[in-house]
């Protein structure tokens, strides 16, 4: 059962240093980019003139 408890404690630390946790999630910071993809701009379009059909 030590080794199970061990392995948790580890997963936690591992989820943690990746992003995996709603805590770690929100210290990530993300910068929007100043120019837009080609698929930005068709999304963009896409959804200005009604979506998908």
């Amino acid at each position: 059962m030590a080794i199970a408890n061990e392995l948790a404690q580890e997963l936690s630390r591992l989820e943690a240093e990746f992003g995996m946790t709603p805590s770690a999630r929100s210290r990530i910071q993300v910068e929007k980019p100043k120019v837009l993809s080609s698929w930005d701009r068709f999304l963009l379009a896409r959804d200005r003139s009604g979506g998908a059909e």
